[in-house]
């Protein structure tokens, strides 16, 4: 098969994934609605500060107060932006991977099970969350670059960095990543020095002040002071069973739980990132930029690190390097800094998908079966399978056919 048979074979693999993937994280968005509201899906967004100061407040007074001034019930307020963000979100990736979709191998960087999309689809009580935030403003990086129009796109990124950064301080840890993007557009001439400076300064100034807020306000004796504003605004009181509560729990209790879970029976999660890590190497050895790429993919995962020794969520740790990575590999790309060198026929690439498929992460320490994948490849082997079967058929046909002889020949 041609390049551009594979370009195309890949390009609609990877299109019904990313659509199929959106769609199911939709679908459960509407159904936390319906049920009242997800205690962590949601409940990590109100997280509020109208009665005590406590960290990640922010985002969830604001909501109260807006929801107030509208006269909007409060969960549907957070439903919808959370709706409005993830559209953001997956309009401006789609749009970045339309620009790279003659090649195939970017396609198949959708189908790791550590992909913002998947993963979500896969494990929706790991969706989501405020690094909704950052995947974000990162797309709408890429799409300023993608679009080689950068001012609009840029000022929105930068902004919803900042609102995460405030909202949740695990969002500063991808400030590296995204001051790099930046430095990424600047050096093709999307943003003037001054605005790039302009850019640190503000991304810098809004992360201290998140850490410091962090560091002086990391944890209450009691929740109810948090959980208060939002019975009164019609929430039932399970709703602050899960990231509400955990505003009375500080960091020495947190890296306690964690500590617990270092052990051999969680060999399964360590052996799919490990995995994953090769899916990478896989990728990054078509490219001549290849040792640049690793290098990539080990210093994207550097500033998560520590999350794994403090927190238990390590599937979204995971799906932060990798997104991360996922992101930066696009820049690069973008910005023509990647020449592949090595082909890649449609064989290796399925091979690589179902190896893929037995197990994806879950947003915490344990593994899940890989909806969507599990899904697209099954259609696609239908699709080969149809091929392969028509293929045969037109070439029996060809052989068996008898050839035609003119009237004029015969004489």
């Amino acid at each position: 098969m041609s390049e551009s048979g594979r370009a195309l074979d890949m390009r609609m693999v990877g299109r019904l994934a990313y659509w199929l993937a959106l769609a199911i994280v939709l679908v459960h968005l509407g159904q936390d609605y319906l049920l009242g509201g997800n205690s962590y899906k949601q409940g990590d967004w109100l997280i509020n500060i109208e009665h005590v100061m406590v960290r990640r407040g922010l985002p969830g007074s604001a909501f109260i107060r807006l929801s107030d001034w509208l006269h909007v019930d409060l969960l549907l307020l957070v439903v919808l932006f959370q709706a409005a963000l993830l559209a953001v979100f997956a309009r401006c990736l789609f749009k970045v991977l339309c620009k790279v979709d003659d090649r195939p191998l970017f396609w198949l960087l959708l189908f790791s099970p550590a992909f913002t999309l998947l993963f979500w689809a896969d494990d929706p009580q790991g969706s989501l969350r405020k690094e909704l935030f950052a995947y974000a403003a990162f797309a709408l990086l890429l799409a300023g670059m993608a679009d080689r129009r950068g001012g609009y796109y840029f000022a929105w990124a930068i902004g919803l960095f900042s609102l995460g950064m405030l909202g949740h301080e695990a969002n500063c840890l991808f400030l590296p990543a995204f001051l790099w993007l930046l430095y990424r557009a600047r050096s093709e001439g999307l943003l003037s020095p001054g605005a790039l400076m302009a850019a640190v300064m503000v991304l810098l100034g809004v992360a201290m002040v998140s850490a410091a807020f962090f560091v002086r306000h990391v944890s209450l004796v009691d929740a109810a002071p948090v959980c208060t504003p939002l019975l009164t605004h019609g929430l039932r009181p399970a709703f602050c069973e899960g990231a509400v509560s955990w505003v009375t729990r500080d960091l020495a209790y947190a890296i306690q739980i964690t500590a617990g879970h270092w052990t051999i029976d969680n060999w399964a999660f360590w052996t799919i990132y490990l995995w994953i890590t090769g899916i990478a190497c896989w990728f990054a050895s078509h490219y001549k930029q290849r040792r640049w790429l690793v290098l990539m993919y080990a210093c994207a995962t550097l500033p998560f690190l520590p999350l794994f020794y403090v927190a238990l969520d390590w599937g979204r740790w995971m799906n932060f390097h990798w997104s991360t990575w996922v992101f930066l590999v696009l820049a690069e790309q973008l910005s023509g800094r990647l020449e592949q060198d090595k082909p890649c026929d449609d064989k290796r690439l399925l091979l690589v998908l179902l190896n893929v498929l037995p197990l994806a992460p879950s947003h915490m320490t344990y593994l899940v079966m890989p909806v969507v994948p599990m899904t697209i490849v099954a259609l696609v082997l239908l699709y080969l399978a149809i091929v392969s079967v028509l293929g045969r058929y037109r070439r029996a046909s060809s052989a068996g056919a008898t050839p035609r002889v003119s009237p004029d020949a015969m004489r």
